[in-house]
């Protein structure tokens, strides 16, 4: 019995061993299938943003193109001045801007659908929960060039609200601006390059 007793130690020893080799093994083959999910779910969100901004941009920004044409043509007209963006921020329904077409109240509903929509993609660059590379070559110039047109507006609306209304918007335009993007006629952001869709894992 005494001469068993080594090799009841060395299985023991051998069954221990296996244990946490294979306890091991589970945790990497864990967090490898996270990183699978993880980098499929920003895929995903991705590709989803990207048609979204097709959509979203053909729903509304026809509306403020015709009442600012300057924005896809800086010959055609400039930006709003200070006074026109306070008229267009605050005005109620039936108030003329100074095209006398264009209903104020019309223009601000669907200016602010778009730049929601700019701060939901802005937000989901800077948290790094989609892609960040295929977003900024896509979109980058054309969301900068909106920004850009509608400063005064912008600004009256963060003054409005006593905060800012797209901060996250801000954040990533001024990122995009540092990195040379903008001040592009806005043509470029009429639909972006198609993307793949993605297999899921």
């Amino acid at each position: 019995m005494a001469d068993d007793y080594p090799k009841q130690r060395l299985v023991l020893h051998y069954i221990q061993t296996c244990g946490v080799l294979l306890v091991a093994t589970s945790i990497l083959v864990s967090v490898h299938s996270i990183d699978v999910q993880v980098h499929w779910n920003r895929q995903r969100l991705t590709f989803d943003l990207l048609g979204k901004y097709t959509s979203e941009l053909k729903e509304h920004a026809p509306n403020v193109y015709n009442a600012y044409p300057g924005l896809n043509d800086p010959t055609k007209g400039g930006a709003p001045s200070p006074q026109e963006a306070q008229i267009l921020a605050t005005a109620e329904e039936g108030v003329l801007l100074p095209d006398r077409k264009s209903s104020a109240a019309t223009v601000r509903r669907h200016l602010n659908a778009v730049l929601n929509y700019f701060e939901e993609l802005a937000y989901a660059w800077e948290s790094e929960t989609c892609e960040r590379d295929p977003i900024e070559q896509e979109v980058a110039r054309g969301i900068v060039r909106w920004t850009d047109f509608f400063t005064n507006y912008i600004q009256v609306q963060d003054a409005l609200n006593q905060e800012p209304n797209w901060p996250p918007l801000s954040r990533v335009v001024k990122i995009w601006k540092s990195k040379g993007h903008g001040r592009l006629y806005v043509a470029s952001v009429a639909a972006p390059s198609p993307v793949s869709t993605p297999t899921p894992p």
